[in-house]
């Protein structure tokens, strides 16, 4: 009597199997150039970050983490962003600036303050800048966005001597 032994199946290796893509390193240009162009992607044109775990490129490339892109835009930021806004700020005569704020919740139930700054320039060009996002640790009374507000603009050494809300 004969038995059926079942024969495991061997799957045929392919040249991506027999040569896997050695990734190119952190501080290779073509990873550089890369990488600045997903930060890009997510600053500039408004991609969220879990547009990272959606890219399939070159093998070759390393695909950073969401938390390690945000944590890279936050760098740059504060090194490069912040700074430019001070400068800009500071250089202006009048020193009459408006700004606005907007103040929402976030789907684990945090409290956000965004604040904007618009200015008419010297040229006479009104300009709009963002200036930065604040975590409000509790209700969202005008005592409490009032004192976030102050710490994002003391953030950028810029002093306010009236504030005044609209209430919506």
């Amino acid at each position: 009597m004969k038995t059926n032994v079942l024969q495991p199946q061997v799957k045929s290796k392919t040249i991506p199997d027999l040569f896997p893509a050695i990734k190119y390193p952190r501080n290779h240009q073509k990873q550089k150039n890369f990488d600045i162009h997903v930060q890009n992607l997510i600053c500039v044109n408004g991609l969220p970050t879990f547009i990272t775990m959606t890219l399939d490129f070159d093998k070759k490339l390393n695909i950073k983490s969401r938390q390690a892109y945000t944590n890279k835009i936050t760098k740059v930021v504060v090194s490069e962003v912040l700074p430019d806004i001070k400068n800009e700020l500071s250089s202006l005569k009048s020193r009459s600036c408006n700004f606005s704020c907007d103040v929402w919740t976030t789907r684990r139930r945090e409290g956000i303050l965004g604040v904007m700054c618009h200015y008419i320039n010297d040229e006479w060009e009104l300009k709009s800048r963002f200036i930065g996002l604040g975590h409000l640790k509790s209700r969202h009374t005008a005592t409490n966005i009032k004192e976030e507000f102050e710490r994002i603009l003391k953030r950028i050494d810029f002093s306010i001597q009236n504030i005044s809300f609209n209430g919506s």
